[in-house]
């Protein structure tokens, strides 16, 4: 299963098909950035600027 975008759905048949690849180690979510959590501000920025990949916070 490849998802390009992923946005939120309520439908049973995709968040299964999701927890399905998850629950087998084959999910790749690519992480574009990583910023600490006192970052937020530079993070939502690079969300803004459309960054390719996903941003992550880290506590």
């Amino acid at each position: 299963m490849t998802i390009h975008e992923f946005y939120h759905r309520a439908d049973a048949a995709t968040l299964e098909a999701v927890a399905d690849v998850a629950s087998r180690g084959i999910l790749i979510v690519p992480i574009a950035k990583t910023f600490p959590l006192s970052e937020i501000g530079a993070a939502h920025s690079a969300v803004a600027a459309g960054i390719q990949g996903q941003v992550a916070l880290k506590h």
